[in-house]
């Protein structure tokens, strides 16, 4: 999904990743936006813990199952609550 949406990204010359919902979501955004090297700004639709601010994506196989962690220079542009 990070790969298809990079891909997205680029055929609509975007500027920016916006990433609104739960955190695999906003995982997701996070990923995309660092491969892409673009801002991002996130809007987590349950603010239960301070994962949306993080500078980690936690990766999940197609199947569900965790891959990996991916760990960021920096934390996201701007979290939105």
């Amino acid at each position: 999904e990070i790969d298809r949406l990079g891909r997205e990204l680029q055929a609509h010359g975007c500027r920016g990743v916006i990433g609104v919902g739960g955190g695999k979501t906003l995982d997701t955004a996070k990923a995309v936006a660092h491969y892409q090297q673009l801002p991002v700004v996130l809007i987590p639709t349950i603010a239960s813990t301070d994962a949306p601010t993080s500078a980690l994506s936690v990766i999940y196989t197609e199947q569900g199952e965790f891959a990996e962690y991916l760990i960021y220079p920096r934390n996201p542009d701007m979290v939105v609550m």
